[in-house]
């Protein structure tokens, strides 16, 4: 039988390693973005986002998506 060559066998784990392990990161990433932290800033000006900020309303945004949208906004801001 197939499986009985250890040769192939170690060959057949590395190429479902190499397969698994980058459409996982890559559906890990997908999911982040899309669902944990939906960016709803993306495409905004600064000022637009500076005036999110000021009005207060970067407080309905959950911490991560906080956190996220001040780093983008002092990226904005520093240029």
């Amino acid at each position: 039988m197939i499986t009985d060559n250890p040769k192939f066998v170690k060959l057949l784990i590395i190429v479902i390693f190499a397969i698994v392990v980058p459409v996982s990161i890559v559906g890990i990433n997908m999911f982040e973005k899309n669902v944990t932290n939906p960016r709803i800033w993306e495409g905004w000006t600064c000022s637009e986002m500076e005036k999110f900020a000021l009005e207060d309303r970067d407080d309905n945004l959950n911490d991560f998506q906080a956190s996220k949208f001040h780093e983008d906004l002092s990226e904005c801001l520093s240029k």
